[in-house]
């Protein structure tokens, strides 16, 4: 797989802007939202999977794991193809 052509203020700006939105992103709270729940007013009051599968349900709290996975796979990968 082939690197992209990237100065390094390039990559590092274009890294720091995908990690802020991927990691701003709160999938539990938006998935409490979604059923009309503030997942910080129940359970454990934090927003990550646990919490979600204990307030939400497995249904809804499996893929919040998933996609907050997806989160740190993603920056894995993008860091990867940036660097070579």
């Amino acid at each position: 797989m082939r690197a992209l052509s990237m100065t390094p203020l390039a990559a590092l700006l274009v890294s720091s802007l995908a990690g802020y939105v991927s990691g701003a992103t709160p999938f539990g709270y938006l998935a409490g939202r979604w059923k009309g729940l503030d997942i910080r007013q129940h359970g454990s009051g934090n927003i990550g999977a646990t919490n979600a599968i204990r307030v939400l349900g497995k249904g809804i709290g499996i893929p919040v794991f998933i996609l907050d996975l997806l989160k740190g796979v993603a920056a894995c990968l993008a860091g990867q193809k940036l660097a070579g």
